[in-house]
């Protein structure tokens, strides 16, 4: 376990701090555990990112599959990412009896002037004042590609939403003078 969380850790820092980035570790009183945030210069491809996070959900597949499950303990990686007008987040979690799960997020700025009810977006998306994001929570093994299109799709979604909702709410009022 240990060895798994040293790689992250090392792959994480290589991958922040090669493409000029700023890093934050977080110190945690749980064993097993890693969780990182990177600020990425805004010239970084959302995709350079993806294609790092698809690389290290390999590996963590990759050491899962070899171990034998009644052995694992928790353990928990989690990675954030910032570049541009986009955040990525990557979290894995692996406990008995549950198994494992990995959660994937992808977060982005759009302009809205009103809010829309959550009522109105898709499920598990979510929208503040200056930004939407959905996440999405799969099996440990499920195909990351499949498991990124899924979240991307929900959020394209919401900003179709948003975009049709902020136009139909300007062009709904109604004003009474009495």
């Amino acid at each position: 376990m240990e060895t798994l969380l040293a790689k992250v850790r090392s792959d994480f820092l290589d991958f922040c701090t090669s493409r000029g980035g700023t890093y934050k570790l977080w110190a945690t009183s749980v064993e097993n555990h890693f969780t990182a945030y990177c600020v990425l210069p805004e010239s970084t491809s959302f995709d350079e990112v993806i294609d790092f996070l698809r690389k290290e959900d390999e590996i963590i597949k990759e050491f899962s599959r070899r171990k034998v499950r009644s052995r694992i303990k928790i353990w928990h990686v989690y990675m954030n990412f910032k570049a541009g007008d986009n955040e990525i987040s990557y979290d894995t979690d692996i406990s008995l009896p549950k198994g494992g799960k990995k959660t994937i997020s992808v977060h982005s700025k759009v302009e809205i002037s009103n809010r829309l009810p959550e009522s109105l977006l898709p499920p598990y998306c979510r929208c503040d004042d200056k930004s939407c994001w959905c996440i999405g929570v799969f099996d440990l093994f499920d195909d990351f590609e499949r498991a990124l299109n899924t979240v991307k799709e929900r959020l394209e979604e919401t900003k179709r939403r948003v975009s049709k909702g902020v136009m139909f709410q300007k062009s709904g009022r109604i004003f009474v003078e009495l």
